[in-house]
Order: structure tokens, then C-alpha cells, then sequence
């Protein structure tokens, strides 16, 4: 009986812990190309609940913090954002695969 007790009150306690989780959780990924950091934060799978940092500048979408990139201290500033782009689209798949 004393078992029984036991294992229901587990059970309770961890659906209980289960049942709080934190909606504010987001996972953020940051990389640095030509001399320019940028970073981006998701809090859920989707695509509208990510922010990148550029620079020190906030945009809400990918469009807007990829059209923002500038890429002054290369000699190939074109091939400089293409990789940076590409970072920034693996930075954003990464942070939505650690939620």
C-alpha cells in the first residue's frame, strides 16, 4: 500500500513539473563573418517567433537582417554576405532545432 502511495504521488509531481514549462524558453545562436556579428533567438519552430541581431541592430525577420548586412572590411564584400547569409540560415535552423 505504502508503494502505491509512493508511486502515485511521483506520478503526480512529475506531471505537475511537466505541465510548467516555460513559455519565455528561446534558444539563441550566435557567428561572427567579416568582422560583423549577428545572432538569432527563436522561441518556437516557427519562422515569425525569431530575431536576429545584426550588428547590434534588432530585426524581426531574416529578409530584413540579411538585406541589412554590410560587409565593409573584405575584399569580396558579395562573397562575405553570401557566407554570411548562410550562416545566419544555419544559425536560425540550429536555434529552433534546441528548443
Amino acid at each position: 500500500m505504502k508503494h502505491k502511495i509512493f508511486l502515485y504521488a511521483l506520478l503526480a509531481s512529475v506531471f505537475t513539473l511537466g505541465a510548467c514549462s516555460d513559455d519565455d524558453e528561446e534558444s539563441c545562436e550566435k557567428d561572427e563573418v567579416c568582422e560583423v556579428e549577428f545572432s538569432v533567438c527563436c522561441s518556437s519552430g516557427s519562422d515569425d517567433d525569431c530575431t536576429y541581431v545584426v550588428d547590434g541592430t534588432e530585426y524581426d525577420n531574416f529578409e530584413d537582417a540579411s538585406e541589412n548586412f554590410v560587409c565593409t572590411a573584405s575584399a569580396f564584400p558579395d562573397e562575405a554576405k553570401s557566407r554570411a547569409m548562410q550562416s545566419l540560415k544555419d544559425l536560425t535552423a540550429r536555434a529552433k532545432a534546441n528548443l
